[in-house]
């Protein structure tokens, strides 16, 4: 048994890079013309000289994309396009239509692979496909896992299948909805993907049925991570990550996840045990649901479609490290999302990861700055362990104390709950140091932030196909976020009294208070302010968490009991300041 094919996405140079160095033994994509992402950037000649190179150099593969359904008017040009293919070095061209196979054998040597387009589903279409020279055969993803067997058992072809990434509401890409709709043809990389648009419900009388959710087309994403020790075994030549369109982030995560797996169960069959970390991973990255799809036999509409969704960007990715210094142990990072001091992170390249917890934040001028906040900012943080170039910097999702964890959870509580409160017209208490930040942070929302995020959104649009640019996406979701944070900083400073003076003699808002645990030695400070000055990093806790609601309005040797999700527990207040 030959150990399977490892396939990554690649929608431009760098893309391509990133997928050789975090794990792909081979990459696809398409070239100037005959694929089918004509919105993408795609690859020009010489960008695909140079990807052969960079390839072969470590001894990976490259296949390009010519997949188009072909009209004779472009037969002579296709010709000339596959023998400058031929010429470059490529390992492979991906076809679909039966004319370009016998073009390219015709004329040329070009290892032929069979696209997903085509729809193959079974062991005689397979059989006849390879008695054409084609060479291997990307199943329909529609396959189930007994077919694939049967498929596999009949026919000494190399089969390859699609692990991961993005489904079609038609078969494997067949869909005419596109150009019903709107003129623009699937089959040759114009999909508007209307099987991700919203479509009102109505009645007899074509009325719309009101009250009722519109309805969509749109499928789950695929997910096989659970299933690759059964595609091993099947004999699977090739397994294939769907995404020319995504990001550098996206590519980096599920590559190196998948070449764990494979590698893993590969390398120890007999102990390999599948961790559940891995699929958090896949989840934490995407921005749809994810299932198996027809791996496990025909799809359901409840497994393979989803309404009520909201697709969210990937906010997890923090940036890019660009440097790192041995001796000062500073590394210089590209930011991509917004991080600061005390939060907890996990830097990871192709072969391991570790967490770290960011101790300062400086930028290039190593001055120390509160917060990272503009994407694609060079950014400096002391890292204590050896990271490289091109490792990644995402969210960790874990807090190191169950304390701070609590608190925590009580500072994205009151965030969600001041929609609420702006309605009932509450007062918001601050201190005349929290609305002056309040006023900076809506300054720097409306003369900074609103306009790069209006930059970025032209930019991403520049890219095609909205619904798999991710980059478009995060500035679509980016642009909701600074407009809503506007929003809820107006309505704020319309509500806010001043906290003018602290009394110490009982703890009250804007005062600290120390304390001590029942049974314990252990004692805390904590600063009592308003809901929007928590900081739980700082120890400033909201006036309505459990432990300040029990603390309010009592004097120094009080004991209080503070009632907690987990059950109660008695305080003494030692000093008032």
């Amino acid at each position: 048994m030959i150990k399977p094919e490892l396939l990554a996405p690649a929608g431009d140079l760098e893309r391509l890079k990133w997928a050789i160095n975090y794990g792909a033994d081979a990459v696809y994509f398409g070239g100037p013309a005959f694929g089918l992402r004509a919105n993408a950037i795609n690859f020009t000649m010489e960008d695909i000289k140079e990807a052969v190179k960079y390839a072969h150099d470590r001894d990976k593969k490259v296949y390009v994309t010519v997949n188009i359904v072909l009209h004779d008017k472009e037969a002579d040009h296709l010709v000339e396009y596959l023998k400058e293919l031929e010429a470059l070095g490529v390992d492979a061209i991906i076809v679909s239509d039966p004319a370009v196979i016998m073009l390219a054998r015709l004329n040329t040597n070009l290892c032929i692979h069979l696209s997903t387009q085509q729809s193959t589903l079974n062991k005689e279409a397979v059989s006849f496909f390879k008695n054409e020279g084609v060479s291997r055969i990307v199943l329909g993803r529609e396959t189930s896992k007994e077919e694939i067997e049967e498929i596999i058992k009949n026919n000494d072809i190399e089969i390859e299948c699609f692990i991961h990434g993005a489904m079609c509401a038609g078969y494997s890409g067949r869909c005419v909805l596109s150009n019903f709709f709107t003129s623009r043809d699937a089959n040759r990389g114009g999909c508007s993907q209307i099987c991700r648009w919203d479509f009102p419900l109505l009645n007899e009388n074509k009325e719309e049925l009101k009250g009722d959710k519109n309805f969509s087309f749109c499928t789950k994403d695929l997910s096989l991570i659970e299933c690759i020790p059964d595609m091993i075994d099947m004999g699977i030549r090739s397994f294939k990550i769907e995404g020319r369109m995504r990001s550098i982030y996206y590519i980096a995560t599920i590559v190196s996840v998948y070449r764990k797996v494979i590698d893993e169960y590969w390398n120890n069959k007999e102990k390999y045990a599948y961790n559940e970390k891995y699929k958090k991973i896949l989840d934490a990255c995407a921005n749809r649901e994810s299932t198996v799809q027809f791996f496990n036999g025909d799809s359901g509409f409840n497994c393979q479609y989803y309404n009520d969704r909201v697709e969210i960007s990937n906010q997890d990715f923090l940036g890019v490290i660009l440097d790192y210094d041995d001796e000062t142990k500073i590394a210089t990072i590209e930011e991509r999302n917004y991080f600061e001091k005390g939060n907890i992170v996990q830097i990871f390249g192709p072969n391991e990861e570790k967490d770290l917890v960011i101790e300062a934040v400086y930028n290039e001028d190593l001055e120390e700055i509160d917060a990272a906040r503009h994407p694609k900012e060079i950014i400096k943080i002391k890292v204590p362990f050896k990271v490289y170039k091109d490792d990644l910097m995402r969210v960790k999702r874990v807090w190191q104390r169950v304390k701070n964890m609590l608190i925590c959870c009580t500072f994205i509580y009151e965030r969600f709950r001041w929609i609420a409160m702006n309605k009932e017209e509450k007062k918001v208490y601050l201190t005349q140091e929290g609305v002056d930040e309040l006023k900076k942070q809506l300054d720097e929302l409306k003369n900074v932030k609103r306009p790069e995020v209006i930059i970025a959104l032209k930019e991403a649009r520049a890219l095609g196909d909205l619904s798999e640019n991710a980059e478009y996406d995060a500035a679509r979701t980016e642009q909701a976020l600074v407009e809503g944070k506007i929003q809820e900083l107006e309505a704020m400073l319309e509500n806010v009294e001043v906290i003018k003076e602290r009394n110490t003699e009982v703890v009250d808002i804007g005062t600290n208070v120390k304390i001590k645990y029942d049974d314990d030695d252990e004692t805390d400070v904590y600063t009592i302010c308003g809901s929007k000055e928590v900081d739980p990093f700082n120890n400033k806790i909201s006036n309505e968490s459990p432990i300040a609601k029990a603390l309010m309005h009592h004097k120094v040797g009080d004991v209080v009991t503070v009632e907690s999700p987990n059950g109660e527990y008695n305080v003494e207040i030692k000093e008032i300041f």
